[in-house]
């Protein structure tokens, strides 16, 4: 009796395990009838199982005989499912998750921290050019300066020039208009001088 019950309790304890633990089950990708569960399949195609297989009854013989880019030929419920996923999912997450293999949030975080590193590198090269574009800037003001610097050089070497030339004309002008005086002073010097 003793036996008995300790097998009845190794069965139940062996039952409550299998019960705890997930089943792994490999899933064939080619056929999404398989491949997903009806949650999986209406999240992914809008419709149920079932739905999916009367529709492809009504449409099958309609549809052309499509070929891939190897010539092999693509079943009908594929052109169905792919199109219904085009159709059900609105954007391609669940499509890249399931053709990578992995869950539709691994992707998201791929692909954000993805996101978050193009938006890095982008700031940092706007970074970059903002410092290269400051330096030009800074380039361009000194040109800038040199050249004012050079322009107000020049004009001050203009005036000079023309107070020279002022000066020369004023002695011209003052010998011609006072040829006498220049000499007396000349002549008064002289017989100082003696």
């Amino acid at each position: 009796m003793a036996g008995i019950l300790a097998l009845v309790h190794l069965q139940h304890a062996d039952r409550a395990d299998k019960a705890r633990l997930p089943r792994r089950l490999v899933k064939d990708h080619q056929n999404p009838f398989a491949a997903y569960s009806e949650d999986e399949f209406i999240r992914r195609y809008r419709l149920s199982k079932e739905c999916i297989h009367t529709l492809l009854g009504q449409v099958e013989p309609d549809l052309p005989k499509a070929k891939d880019g190897r010539g092999c030929s693509i079943p009908a419920y594929l052109q169905l499912l792919t199109a219904m996923m085009y159709f059900a999912t609105g954007s391609s997450q669940i499509c890249m998750a399931d053709c990578l293999g992995m869950s539709a949030a691994s992707l998201v975080l791929v692909v954000v921290l993805s996101l978050v590193l193009v938006v890095v590198l982008l700031l940092v090269l706007l970074l970059v050019l903002s410092l290269v574009l400051v330096v030009v800037l800074l380039l361009v003001l000194l040109l800038v300066l040199l050249l004012v610097l050079v322009v107000v050089l020049s004009l001050v070497l203009l005036l000079v020039l023309l107070l020279v030339l002022l000066l020369v004309l004023l002695l011209v002008l003052l010998l011609l208009t006072y040829p006498d005086t220049l000499l007396l002073h000349r002549s008064i010097a002289d017989l100082r001088g003696k």
